[in-house]
């Protein structure tokens, strides 16, 4: 028979060792409601790519139990049971902690994802989807991190289900909340164009490069390593250009927007040596490959390039108190000559009700 959540311990990586108390905010997913561009987990249930994902239950813990329900607030024996399981009698090579919020409501829900056709069919890893609020204060919602609660089965077709339980917190008057969950794509090339002053728009958003500068140190800088090596040591590199970036206007917020410099034929930089003579990603690769042998002999060399830095800007990221419209290269700016602008797209499912208490 296929083995469920908990069924065998020796198959699940969900236990449960220490309960510790600290308290810390969490950031809000988004109100309640389909947002523009969002889809709706009918019935807590959605497909993409090579899974399906639905809400499995939710669940509250403590030290030696669990009480958990289903995603209208009707019992859910099965996942109680198999969760006080975990608790009360936790592997010993897989102790979990997980964390409560003082004077606020902590709960878990457990997502469930099975695969339902061969991998490779589209994106099959999603994660918690919050619109960044930065106040300085609790603000209730599903944790983006989520939690180390997890455990997986395989049934006879081969196919895999894993359990994701994600953690979050919210005001004790709140009686349901939404979970957004998120997909992105892989970096899609765009267009190439001049490095210069002025305006350009990706994908419906519009950004200005307001100034190409020579680097300014600051006064309070601490001399670092800001561009490891091959080695995993650092080299004590000061940027050499400044390039500011404004936004615009944002009408699209599925769309994070990224450049990479250029040469004067439009490639894409991905490393320069000591000289700033351009690299390519095979020739770095060559070199290190060549040089494996020293490493295992405790001789390697350190790295010779690194990169010349990129910019990005994800739109849901665009509150956050500490702004960097400032970007810094490793480059001289005579050298920069064009930029190669890529975007990351996004899909968001909602699962729009979840009872926060049992009925």
């Amino acid at each position: 028979m296929k083995s469920l959540l908990l069924d065998r311990p020796s198959r699940s990586v969900l236990s449960l060792g220490c309960l510790v108390f600290v308290a810390f905010g969490f950031i809000q997913n988004g109100p309640s409601g389909i947002q523009p561009g969002e889809h709706s987990a009918v019935n807590n249930i959605f497909e993409t790519g090579s899974y399906r994902y639905e809400l499995g239950g939710v669940c509250k813990l403590s030290e030696d139990n669990a009480v958990c329900w289903n995603p209208d607030g009707s019992q859910n024996k099965g996942l109680t049971d198999k969760l006080t399981e975990a608790i009360r009698h936790p592997i010993a090579s897989n102790q979990t902690s997980y964390s409560v919020t003082f004077q606020k409501k902590t709960r878990f829900v457990f997502v469930k994802k099975t695969q339902i056709k061969p991998t490779g069919s589209g994106p099959d890893n999603g994660r918690v989807f919050q619109q960044r609020t930065y106040t300085g204060s609790f603000v209730e919602g599903w944790s983006e991190n989520g939690s180390n609660l997890s455990a997986s089965e395989r049934g006879f077709n081969g196919g895999e289900t894993n359990w994701s339980g994600i953690q979050g917190a919210f005001e004790p008057g709140t009686k349901e909340y939404p979970l957004r969950y998120e997909f992105t794509s892989s970096p899609i090339k765009g267009t190439t164009r001049k490095l210069e002053p002025g305006k350009f728009e990706v994908d419906g958003n519009t950004f200005e490069i307001v100034s190409i500068s020579d680097h300014v140190k600051p006064a309070n800088y601490v001399s670092g390593g800001p561009v490891a090596t091959g080695d995993y040591r650092y080299v004590q590199r000061l940027p050499k250009t400044d390039i500011l970036v404004k936004v615009v206007s944002i009408t699209n917020p599925f769309s994070a927007m990224a450049f990479q410099l250029a040469d004067d034929k439009g490639n894409a930089i991905q490393y320069v040596d000591e000289k700033e003579n351009t690299v390519t990603s095979d020739e770095a690769s060559k070199w290190y490959s060549l040089n494996q042998q020293n490493s295992a002999n405790g001789k390697q060399k350190p790295f010779p390039y690194f990169s010349p830095g990129s910019y990005y800007f994800d739109p849901k990221n665009a509150n956050s108190p500490y702004p960097q419209p400032t970007s810094f290269f490793y480059i001289s700016k005579e050298k920069c000559k064009n930029i190669v602008i890529t975007t990351t797209q996004r899909e968001v499912y909602v699962f729009e009700h979840i009872k926060l208490d049992p009925n």
